[in-house]
């Protein structure tokens, strides 16, 4: 549900928005349009039980990140610079789309790390790196 909560936000800033299960996979994607998107799952890191569980059900907060890959067709741009203008822009609106923004269930969304994942002749792909943060409870086997 997180990742489909996260479309919808940043659909606006892509000619077409899609998901990809690996950073691998989106970057095997054919650059079919001036603009692409793909939100992908990059890691789930939970932290230690936060409750006894002689009191009650195991209960840990999991910091989850996620990406946002932007894929920009590049045309008579050897050296990057007009696509990197493009880039900024691009990035920035997905920035003001995600960052304390606050998905159900889950902390507000907050910046992470970003890259430079691939520029080849026809296009470009960056991704931007966010993190939220939600309170996952587990069964009581007592």
């Amino acid at each position: 549900m997180l990742l489909l909560e996260i479309e919808d936000q940043v659909k606006h800033c892509f000619d077409i928005v899609q998901h990809a299960v690996s950073l691998r996979v989106a970057l095997s994607q054919p650059l079919t349009r001036s603009t692409m998107g793909f939100i992908v799952p990059i890691a789930e890191r939970p932290n230690d039980n936060a409750r006894d569980v002689d009191v009650g059900s195991p209960l840990q907060e999991v910091l989850i990140t996620f990406g946002v890959v932007t894929a920009i067709q590049s045309i008579n741009d050897k050296t990057g610079a007009k696509t990197a203008e493009r880039l900024e822009k691009i990035r920035e609106d997905i920035r003001q789309a995600l960052y304390g923004y606050k998905p159900q269930e889950h902390e507000p969304v907050l910046i992470g790390a970003s890259d430079l994942l691939q520029f080849v002749n026809g296009g470009l792909f960056w991704v931007d790196r966010f993190t939220t943060r939600i309170w996952r409870s587990g069964c009581d086997h007592v």
